[in-house]
């Protein structure tokens, strides 16, 4: 704020309603954000196929008496394809399956796919793909139907290469 109110400065383009606060770019950055996201849940709806992956990252948290801490956590990405659109991210309460497939069916809600879902995309690990309990067989047990299941098996070039290179 500062640099550009000096430039407007410099400009002689200084006035009132010119001059960059830093409340009115936090409300400016909050209007624009809710308008995008708007705009986003008006085009997207009616998902053929979704795909998820996800990722452990730290992430800092605000514990009780404002303390902040840096916590391991899970991120996932939902994508519609085929137009390849992002859709939403979501953070589970745990990596089980039950808690990630919670997430992926408000994902589902939200966006009004419950007819349309036809098919999920995701990498093969056991809590995706597990016979019983992995998140496309509890998708399917919440829609009471089946789902194509699209497993990306570029994730398995990498399985030979982790006792090699650690």
């Amino acid at each position: 704020c500062k640099i550009i109110n000096a430039c407007l400065h410099d400009m002689e383009l200084a006035q009132p309603s010119n001059i960059l606060e830093v409340t009115k770019l936090k409300r400016q950055r909050v209007y624009w954000r809710e308008k995008n996201i708007e705009s986003q849940a008006e085009q997207v709806h009616g998902l053929i196929c979704i795909g998820f992956d996800g990722r452990i990252d730290d992430t800092k948290v605000v514990e009780t008496n404002n303390v902040r801490r840096t916590r391991k956590q899970d991120h996932y990405v939902v994508i519609s394809f085929p137009d390849d659109q992002y859709i939403d991210h979501v953070s589970p309460q745990s990596a089980k399956s039950s808690d990630i497939t919670t997430e992926l069916l408000s994902v589902i809600y939200d966006t009004k796919s419950i007819d349309s879902l036809c098919a999920v995309v995701c990498d093969s690990t056991n809590v995706n793909t597990g016979q019983h309990n992995g998140v496309i067989r509890k998708l399917e047990m919440s829609l009471n139907r089946p789902l194509q299941c699209l497993i990306c098996m570029l994730h398995l070039n990498e399985l030979p290469f982790r006792d090699v290179y650690k």
